[in-house]
Order: C-alpha cells, then structure tokens, then sequence
C-alpha cells in the first residue's frame, strides 16, 4: 500500500506546488505509473463485480479484502485534485488519466452492506470446516446461509456434495441403528431425513424401512415400559400409597394411549383391580379438597359480619362435604360458629325491642302526659328488662331454662307480667318451648327407627330425612352424623363383598382366557372352550351382581365383549380360509381375480379387510395397464432373431412394430413409473428402426463399393520423391510395372528401383474393404443391437490409416459416418464433430483419385487432405461413443408378473400368499401397483418396494402402502 500512497503524495505534491508550470517531461512517469495502478484497480473491481452479478457476494468480498484492500484503494486515487489534473495535462497536450470505476466501488460497498447478517453463519461455517464436524451440523449451517444468499453457487455445489455424502453415511448408519435396537439413533436419524432443504434426492425407501423399525422398536419399549407399570401399580394397592399409585396410574394411561390397540389384554386384567383402587383414591382425595375449600371459605365467611341465613348456608356446605368424607367439621370452628350465630341473633332482638320500648314510652306521654311519664318510668324499665332475658332465652333456643326462669319472676314480680312487653315474649316464650319438647319427641321417634332399621342391615330413607328435618342441636346432628357413618361404613363393606366376589370369578375365567388369548392365530379348537367361558361370564349378570360397582362391572362387559369377539373371529376366520384359498388360485386371472374380491367383501361385510377388498376391485383399471406396458415392453426387439441372415431388416422392422405400438399407448403410459426408461433409450430405437430402407439394410449400398474395392488385387508403390501412389495391377518387380489410371481398368506403366520393390504392400483400401465386408457381414449375421462396438474400431481404423488415400479416405469416412450414426444413436452423438468438420467440404465422389497425375483428384485431394487434419482424435471419440452404447445397454426396461397377494396376519405383520413353490428372497424387487386420484381423475400409478425376510415363512420385511389382498408383482428385466 505504501508505494501506491508514495505515487497519489507525487502527484498531488507536483498539482499543489507547481500546477500548470510543471513540465511535460515531468508528469509522464507518474501519468504512467498512476494509469497502470488504475488499470489494475479496475480490473479487480471488474472480477469483483462478476462475482456479485452470478450471486458469489462473499467471492466479491474475499477478493476485494486481499491485500491491498480494493475499497482503500480507490478511495486513495480518487483525491480530491484529480479535477485539478485533468486540466493540467489537457493545458500540456498529454492525454487524461484513465477513468477510475467508482460506480463498481459503490456497488461493492452495498455488497459490504448485505453481508452483516451472514457473518456469525460464516464464522461458523469456518469453525465447523477447521473443527471437521459431522456433516449433518456443517449441512445446517449452509441451509442457513443460502436463504439469506440463495444465488451462491459456490455454496449450493458445496451443500450438494455434502448431501451426497451424509446421505451415503446414512445408507451406513441406518442399518447399524437398527441392528443394535437404538431407538433414540433411529429417531435422530429419521428427523434428519424429513427436515426440509434437501438439495439431493433422500431415499424414501430406507425412510420407510427406518420409520418402520423405530415404530417396532418403540412399541417394544413402550410394552417394556407397561410391564414395569402394572408391578409398580400393584405395589402401590398392596401397600395403600395413594401417590405411588396415582403417579403409575397415570404412566400406564400415557402407554396405552401410544400403544393404541397394541396392548395386551392380560396386562390390561392384571391391572384393573389396581387401577380400581387408585380411581377410588382419586376420588377421595377430589372430596378431602373439596372439603377443605368448604372449610376455608367457612372460616372466612364466620371472620365477616354476614347474616344467620349466610351463616347456616356456608355452614350446611362445610357439613356436607364432611359427610361425604366420613369426617366432621372441627369443634374450634363448630363452637365459633354457633357463637356468632347467636350474636347475630340478639342483635336482631335487641334493635326491636328498643323500637318497641321508644314507641311504648312516646304513647305513654302523649296520652298521659309528662308527670305520669316520670311516675311509671322505673316500672317500665324493670319491664323492659325482663322481656329482654327472656326474649335472650327465646333466641337461643334455651326453651326449658327460659320457662324456669318466667316461673320464678311471676312469683317474685306478677306485675310486671302484666305489661304487654312482658307478656308478648313470655306467650313467645312458652309457645317456643311446648313446640320444642313436640320437636325433641318426634326426633327420638324418628331416630331410634333409624337406629332399628340400621340393627337389621337396612336403611330408613323415611325416617333419616324425618330425623335430618327435625334436628336442631349440634348434639342431635352428631347423632344423625354417628349413624350415617355407621351406615356408610356398612354400605361400603357390602359394596367391597359384592365386588369382591364377582372380581374373584371375572379373575378365573380371565387365567382360563389368557391362554387363547395368547395364541397368534385362530385355533378352531379353542371354538368349546371359548363359547363355555362365555356362558360362565354371561351367569355374572344378576340382581345381585349387578349391584357390584361399575368398575367391576365394567370389566365383567368387557370380558364378554371380548369373548364374544374371539368367537366370532373364529367362526368367521373358519369361513374366510376356505374363500381365501379361492382367491390365491385367481392370481394369474385378472377379471376372475376381481371378481373373487368383490364376492368376498359382499360375503364379509364386517370383515376388517372387506373394505380393502372392495378398494382393490376398483383398481382393476391399474391392473390392467400394468398388464399392457408388459406386454408391450416384450415386443421390444432387445435381442436379435434366433437364426438366419439380414437380421438387422429384421431387427428394424421389429423396432419400428414396438415404436407404433408405443406410440399407440403413449396416453395410457403417460404416468406410468417406468415411462421415462423407454422415452430415454426412444432416440435409439428410432436408429435401430432407421437400419432397414425399402426391404434392404442401410449398409448395403455401403458393402457394394467395398466389394469393388476388394475385387481387383492391387498393390501400393508410393514414390517418396514424387509423393505419388500408384495401384500396380500385377505383383510388383524392378523395373516397369503397370499400374491403373482409373477405375475403368485403364493402365499404364511406372518404372520402379528395386530397393522399392521390396517394401510395396497390398493396396489399403483392398485391405480395409476385406476387414470391413468381413465385420458388416458378421453383423448382419448376429443382429447385434448395438454397433458401437463393432463398426467404431473401422472408423478409427480407417482414419488412423496414414498409407490412405486422403481423398478415398475423406470419402469412405463422410459416407460410413453418416450411415453408421443413422443406424446407432451413439455413433451419432459421438462423432458429430467428425460429420460437422466432414461436410465443410463436398468433393465429387467420382472423381478419378487413382491417377496420382490427375489434376483435377490432385485439386480435390489436397482439400480433403485439409479436412482430415481438422478432425478430432479418434480414440477419445470411439470411447465416447462406447460409453454412450454402454449406458443405453445399462437401462433395461422392467415388465410386471403378478405372483400373488399380501395377507395381514394376527400379529399384524405381513405375508406373500402365492401358488409358487418358492417366492423370490430378501433383495429381490417386489412390488404392488396402486393408485391415486388425481383432481383431473386420471389414474396415478405408483409401486412400493417390499422385501422378503423369510422365503419360507414369506413374511414381508416392510409394509408401506399395503391392503389385505393387494396383488404382489415381481419386477423382472427380460
């Protein structure tokens, strides 16, 4: 950087100190040094702005950021005299700097701009590389970055690499997940491959068979897991710890409900006396919480001023959920409440009387006037008072006392009970305590008829609301809440004994059950055991059992659920079998196989697998186009006729069959899975349909000039002086020898050394005719398809032979070329550039190129000569050609054989029912054609791969997409 600021300092020092003084000479070197700078400048913000224009900003970035930086740089030469300069050496006759690109600058300072939020990606990225992470960290990272950057191609080529890689690290690592029974690995995998963002192609098949074993896996856990659940539940019963037994009780819950319809039945009876209990502590502990929110509230209602009525409602409420508890309210609280009760009760009292007094007072002085006022006032007052204990008695229910007292004044004062005040509240009084003592006599009745009916086991409804109606003390509600417990306690070990007895019968048929229940598939000889189990369970049903709670009871329906179920899939199944079997026979006959299907799901209605049979009939229409594109793919001429010469008009004609039929079913194959194998290898077929022209091979015009050139013995004698070829007629010899002059027979003589003579050689084009009849003939005979590998090595041959005449050379090439592509797709391809440099010239094909002195074949000779040395290497392009045969030969097409069906059995895994005495084994590519609807209701064909893990069992090893009765296809390569 120093140099370029020492050079901008020259610059401006010459500007500031001379300006237009200074002389030419002595601007020139820095003008000079000053313009290669920008030139440079220039060119480095070209390539940064390439970058940013295909997307690469950080590209941009890294190369403007390389020392010196870009950005500093131009800011260095874009000085503020530059203006200034211009002028000067406009005013000196020297031409101006060259331009600086600032505009590229302003568009790489808003790249600057963009990157901020990638920084911490990058930095991360960079930490990842160096660290050598796992690719499925350094892949995330570069998802990140290209949202914020889409465009970088540089990260896009490196996000797909590193998808082909992890992708073939998982191909690896699935099957070791699944070998050591890792659930968690299987699960982390699985979540790896359906993240969206993957570039690459993930394969949905090892998705399936992942997906599939974690389920199997899990399941086996979660089975595992419910094991160690019911013994820890049972634990819990036998030693009364309610939150043991509540916290498993709710795991349990949690396994079943993933398990669905996976759990066992036995499990599930060991377990449902465990889980009654807990139900029951739940419940009770709802009610104790319930009881102490009645509780609180209580107390806060006796901490206010509310009324009695409030008072003996909150109270009521408290009480109730006592009783349903067993318990009581707290004496503490009881006395409070009836202290604040009474309280509220004699501030009532008081405020009326006193009401009454004032009003009595006031009448007395209206009507009697002041002076008697004065006289009655203590006799009043001694009234008042009285009235006010008794209505003290009257209000606190103390009937008996009250009466006792009223007795003693009436002796010690009868006046006063002359005063209305009195008067009313001793009648009050008196009255109160004759309906309390009816009151107290009706309560005894009712409650010792309660106590009777409870002696015999019974229970008096009548008399328990009689004697709940009339008690009024909290010792008379003691005695009623003594006697509901009582009852309580009598109900509940009724109830216990009822329960008892019908788990004990459900528990033994359930220990009979569990056997058949364990059985995977139905046995026909379990029919008598099951259907007497189900007369026991069905005995379980009377009045008296029926009083059993509806836990229990529950369980008991259930039970006859069940059984009732298992016969009937015995029975059923007994039915079915026989069907099935008419259903395996049908496999090779499409209508009478849909037929077969559609009769079983009308015989079997309620058969799980009857609306699958009756999915399958309608896709008979699948079927079918399974069945034409194989019988369509084996009119392929793949392999040449058997026997017999001119096969490749045979082949041709063969081709050109196949090409109309395809062309004939190209709508029904429009979404046929297979479609894009023919459509690929259509340019192939359409040459090898080229072979044949009106009834004759399109090389026969070709094996016609190459005959001629074999049939006359001829010998080269090249004069190296000359640079002449003469084709001598006789064997040669020293001395004159005669030679053609053209094609016509027409001779003359040379004279040739004998040294010469020793090193004439058969003419080449005789020499290749014989080579190339003898490979054109054995083509024909053998009907090869392909004839890249027989008729390139002739057209290298003949373009690597240096002793050719160029001109025959030029000629034989352009035509074998032309016919040789037309009849193979591959040559076409791979010697294109030959045909293209070989029609840049079109030399007469008669012309006479025997004469060596013929001016007019010299002429010509001397241009194909030209175009030969043009053409491109013929091994590269032989190789092309090859491997571009190669692959064509490396697409076989598949057809479709139906060789059964797929069965679901007990366990709920899947089997290949066939006729065949032996199913392909594991590796093997079976398949099921099925299909979607599509908006526009064509039909979708799709195939799910299965694989065999058994032959013998025939089980399938994954199960993606089957239905009971799907027809199974082999995928065959004929």
């Amino acid at each position: 950087m120093s140099e370029f600021q020492t050079l901008i300092e020259n610059v401006r020092r010459l500007i500031l100190s001379h300006g237009f003084s200074v002389r030419k000479e002595l601007w020139e070197p820095l003008l000079e040094d000053y313009a290669a700078s920008v030139q440079e400048i220039n060119g480095r913000l070209l390539r940064c702005s390439q970058a940013i224009r295909k997307g690469e900003v950080f590209e941009a970035i890294r190369l403007a950021e390389s020392e010196p930086a870009l950005i500093e740089l131009v800011e260095l030469f874009d000085f503020p005299e530059r203006i200034q300069w211009e002028s000067i050496l406009q005013s000196i006759g020297i031409p101006p700097p060259p331009v600086l690109f600032t505009d590229l600058a302003k568009e790489l300072e808003k790249a600057y701009a963009t990157t901020s939020p990638l920084e911490p990606l990058l930095k991360k990225h960079r930490v990842l590389a160096i660290a050598r992470a796992p690719l499925s960290r350094r892949i995330g990272v570069l998802r990140e970055m290209l949202v914020l950057e889409p465009d970088h191609a540089g990260w896009k080529s490196d996000l797909a690499d590193y998808e082909k890689t992890r992708l073939r690290e998982i191909e690896k690592e699935i099957p070791e997940a699944i070998a050591a029974k890792n659930p968690s690995r299987m699960s982390e995998l699985l979540r790896e491959l359906e993240q969206t963002g993957w570039e690459s192609r993930v394969p949905e098949p090892q998705i399936r068979r992942l997906r599939n074993q974690l389920n199997v896996e899990s399941r086996r856990n979660a089975l595992s897991d419910l094991g160690q659940a019911v013994k820890k539940l049972q634990e819990a019963h036998r030693s009364n710890d309610a939150a043991q037994g509540l916290k498993w009780a709710q795991n349990w819950y949690s396994l079943t409900q993933s398990l669905g319809d996976f759990v066992p039945l036995e499990l599930q009876y060991e377990v449902d006396t465990a889980l009654l209990w807990v139900e029951e502590q739940r419940r009770r502990g709802v009610q104790v919480q319930r009881f102490e929110h009645q509780l609180e509230s209580l107390r806060a209602t006796l901490q206010s001023n509310l009324g009695p009525d409030r008072l003996t409602e909150a109270y009521a409420r408290t009480e109730q959920a006592a009783a349903e508890i067993g318990g009581s309210i707290p004496e503490p609280i009881r006395q409070l409440f009836e202290a604040k009760l009474a309280s509220a009760h004699v501030r009532g009292s008081r405020s009326f009387r006193t009401f009454l007094v004032v009003l009595v007072i006031l009448c007395l002085m209206v009507g009697g006037g002041i002076t008697w006022g004065i006289v009655s006032q203590n006799h009043r007052k001694e009234a008042e008072e009285l009235a006010q204990t008794l209505q003290g008695y009257l209000d606190r229910k103390e009937f008996d006392a009250g009466e006792l007292y009223s007795e003693e004044q009436k002796q010690k004062r009868p006046k006063l009970f002359a005063e209305s005040v009195v008067a009313a509240v001793d009648s009050e009084l008196r009255t109160a305590a004759s309906t309390e003592k009816s009151r107290k006599e009706l309560f005894r009745d009712s409650l010792q008829r309660l106590r009777d009916s409870l002696k015999i086991g019974s229970w008096d409804e009548h008399a328990y609301s009689q004697a709940k109606s009339r008690a009024a003390t909290e010792e008379e509600k003691d005695e009623i809440g003594s006697l509901e417990k009582e009852h309580n306690r009598l109900q509940k070990e009724k109830q216990r004994q009822i329960d008892l007895a019908l788990q004990i019968e459900l528990d033994a048929i359930t220990t009979s059950l569990r056997p058949f229940l364990m059985q995977k598939e139905s046995d026909d000889s379990a029919l008598g055991p099951l259907e007497e189990l189900l007369q026991r369970t069905r005995k379980l049903t009377t009045s008296e059992q029926d009083q059993a709670s509806d836990l229990v009871k529950n369980q008991r329906d259930r039970l006859i659920k069940q059984l009732e179920q298992r016969i009937g899939e015995i029975k059923q199944s007994q039915e079915v079998v026989g069907n099935l079997e008419e259903l395996t026979k049908t496999v090779g006959n499409l209508d009478a196989y849909v037929r077969t299907l559609k009769t079983l799901a009308d015989k079997h209605p309620n058969l799980p697998m009857s609306k699958d049979f009756l999915t399958l009939s309608k896709e008979k229409a699948v079927w079918e186009t399974v069945e034409l594109w194989s019988r369509t793919i084996r009119t392929l001429p793949q392999k040449p006729p058997e026997a017999g010469a001119g096969k490749i008009v045979a082949t041709a004609e063969r081709m050109r069959q196949f090409l109309a039929e395809w062309e004939k079913q190209a709508a029904v194959f429009a979404e046929f899975p297979e479609r894009a194998s023919v459509v690929s290898n259509l340019p192939y077929y359409s040459a090898i349909a080229a072979r044949e022209r009106k009834g004759e091979s399109i090389l026969a015009g070709l094996e016609q000039k190459l005959q001629k050139l074999q049939s006359r013995p001829l010998w080269l004698y090249f004069d190296e002086k000359e640079g002449n070829r003469y084709y001598l007629t006789e064997p040669p010899k020293p001395g004159r020898c005669k030679y053609l002059l053209d094609l016509q027979g027409k001779e003359s003589t040379v004279v040739i050394p004998e040294p010469s003579v020793r090193s004439i050689e058969e003419a080449p084009q005789v020499r290749f005719a014989k080579t190339a009849l003898e490979k054109i003939r054995e083509l024909d005979e053998t009907g090869e398809i392909l004839w890249s590998e027989t008729l390139c090595p002739l057209l290298k041959q003949l373009q690597d032979d240096r002793k050719f005449d160029p001109l025959l050379k030029f000629l034989l090439l352009k035509e074998m070329t032309l016919l040789f592509g037309t009849g193979d797709c591959s040559i076409e391809r791979g010697y294109a550039k030959h045909l293209a440099v070989l029609n840049d010239e079109d030399p007469d094909a008669f012309v006479n190129w025997v004469d060596p002195k013929s001016s007019e074949g010299n002429l010509q000779r001397a241009s194909a000569i030209s175009v030969l040395e043009r053409l491109p290497g013929s091994e590269p392009v032989a190789d092309s050609a090859r491997k571009d045969a190669a692959a064509f030969r490396g697409r076989p097409i598949p057809v479709f054989e139906r060789i059964g069906w797929a069965e679901k059995t007990a366990e709920g895994t899947w089997r290949c029912v066939s006729e065949r005495p032996e199913v392909p084994r594991a590796g093997l590519c079976l398949v099921r054609a099925a299909s979607d609807e599509k908006e526009n209701a064509n039909v979708l064909l799709r195939f799910v791969s299965l694989e065999m893990s058994d032959a013998t069992t025939r089980q399938i090893l994954s199960v993606p997409g089957l239905i009971f009765g799907a027809p199974i296809y082999l995928k065959v390569v004929e």
